[in-house]
């Protein structure tokens, strides 16, 4: 007997918990083939990859090729947006039993390793509910370009680091605030039974700020790990697109509506009113980004949410008092 539970000890430590993984294409075919490639090279086995496509099957299916045999596509027959995306595959992970669901962006190269480090600091706390790499800029460098993030609900106010370093002092100083950046987030089961999944509202862009907020208030923790890592795209100098102006532009506002109290988003509402007024000076050349700006922050303030449908424009007298040129001949 004494031989066979120390063979059974063995065997469940070499067991892995169950990961699905999330990959959202939209429209990024050869970023998402190379993101699977990097995926599919992880030193972690137990785990199922998942490509959301919110686009046109016959381009992703092209540019996958033979990538499709260890992968399993989900065809949405419209744009489900990041977070109705997602949701699809946490819908999976919660019928089929798996133990986290990691959510990981298109464009994203993972580290072979990122997911066995990962995995290993959540299985030794059962309250972490929410666990990121550090995100690094591309293949070519290991600087940082996210390492988790604060949110204040009283004063209506976030930011991320850039410093791991920074972050990890946070993260134990002040826990309550830390959040964690939706590019490559691991997300335990038991914390989406408990919580619900990405709120659909939102759409895209401030929901992993919105889940860190909400798993703070189940009690869940969340942590960086800084010896894991992946890389991102990101250029800093380049514009945003219309859709993009809109949806944060809106979801900052809806975020605040929903998590901080009425004296609260009044003071906010008059510093975001504030705020816009000087970011679409960033935009005086790009008359459509200055709409979407305007329209998005509109309809935050009337609880608009979900996908945005393109014609709606802002009331011609707020464009006139945020930016009176945005009335005059296109």
């Amino acid at each position: 007997m004494n031989d066979v539970s120390a063979r059974q000890k063995c065997a469940n430590a070499l067991i892995q918990p169950l990961v699905y993984v999330a990959v959202l294409n939209c429209l990024a075919h050869r970023e998402t083939a190379n993101c699977i490639r990097s995926l599919l090279r992880l030193d972690y086995q137990n785990r199922r990859v998942f490509v959301i496509n919110n686009g046109a099957e016959d381009a992703l299916v092209q540019a996958l090729g033979p990538l499709l045999d260890s992968v399993t596509v989900i065809q949405n027959r419209r744009n489900l947006g990041f977070c109705g995306g997602n949701n699809v595959v946490f819908r999976h992970a919660l019928e089929d039993g798996a133990d986290y669901t990691w959510l990981v962006n298109d464009d994203a190269v993972v580290k072979p390793d990122c997911l066995t480090k990962l995995v290993a600091e959540a299985q030794a706390d059962g309250r972490l509910g929410l666990l990121s790499p550090v995100i690094l800029h591309d293949t070519t460098t290991e600087a940082a370009w996210n390492a988790g993030g604060f949110f204040d609900t009283k004063s209506c106010s976030w930011g991320w680091f850039s410093d791991p370093q920074q972050a990890v002092i946070v993260q134990q100083e002040r826990p309550n605030c830390f959040m964690l950046a939706g590019t490559a987030l691991l997300v335990r089961t038991s914390l989406v039974r408990e919580i619900g999944m990405l709120d659909e509202r939102l759409f895209a862009y401030h929901e992993d700020t919105d889940y860190s907020i909400r798993a703070q208030v189940a009690g869940f923790n969340r942590r960086i790990v800084p010896d894991a890592a992946v890389y991102h795209k990101h250029h800093p100098d380049a514009r945003p697109s219309r859709f993009a102006c809109y949806y944060i532009s809106r979801n900052e506002t809806l975020l605040w509506r929903k998590h901080s109290g009425k004296l609260s988003r009044l003071r906010n509402r008059y510093w975001s009113f504030l705020s816009m007024r000087s970011a679409l000076g960033k935009y005086a050349d790009e008359r459509r980004l200055q709409e979407a700006c305007v329209l998005g922050w509109w309809h935050g303030q009337l609880g608009i949410g979900g996908e945005w449908a393109d014609p709606n424009r802002a009331p011609w007298w707020l464009k006139l008092i945020l930016w009176p040129r945005l009335v005059g001949p296109r």
